[in-house]
């Protein structure tokens, strides 16, 4: 039994708990101290890792939000989290999460990196419209029109494919202007 006085040693044994597949055991070390004054970059990362560990996108997000721009692991372990809510079929809760993390990166001068950490999304879990809505807006706000193309191919599908004839004229219509030959 460790102490709650010494977090650092807390940290490295939730570590160790969840290198050896101890998730829950980590998130229960862990999340009592994640609410205290002065809590470290490397607690929440690690008690956001342990979430994910346990399929916790929720909680991943609530321990790593704050440190999207400041830890270097956070924009990684972020984007897991919103892979997961893709993979649990919320859409919405996966696109409001990277916007918010592409407004801090953004911000932060880091935006083609945070494009790269999306491109990691396997495009097996980006079948729904927000999802397909927001990388069309990502990679046309890049410049990367073959990328912004491919989205806006696969939002037309499915428009189409869901008799959703007005918005799949829409994707259509700007596929079109993308590129018109």
């Amino acid at each position: 039994q460790v102490s709650g006085g010494d977090r650092s040693i807390t940290v490295s044994l939730a570590g160790l708990l969840l290198e050896t597949g101890k998730a829950q055991r980590a998130v229960e070390l862990l999340r009592p101290l994640a609410g205290s004054p002065g809590v470290s970059p490397d607690l929440l990362r690690t008690l956001g890792e342990a979430c994910l560990g346990l399929g916790d996108a929720e909680g991943a997000e609530s321990a790593l939000v704050s440190l999207a721009t400041t830890h270097p692991d956070a924009p990684r372990l972020l984007t897991r989290a919103a892979q997961r809510y893709l993979e649990t079929g919320q859409a919405d809760l996966a696109v409001s999460l990277l916007e918010r993390l592409k407004d801090a990166l953004q911000r932060a001068g880091r935006l083609r990196e945070f494009a790269a950490l999306t491109e990691k999304i396997p495009d097996t879990l980006g079948t729904k419209a927000p999802y397909l809505e927001f990388l069309s807006t990502l990679y046309g706000e890049l410049g990367q029109d073959e990328k912004t193309a491919h989205a806006l191919g696969r939002l037309f599908d499915l428009y189409f494919a869901e008799r959703a004839y007005a918005p799949a004229t829409e994707a259509l219509d700007r596929l079109g202007r993308l590129d018109p030959y």
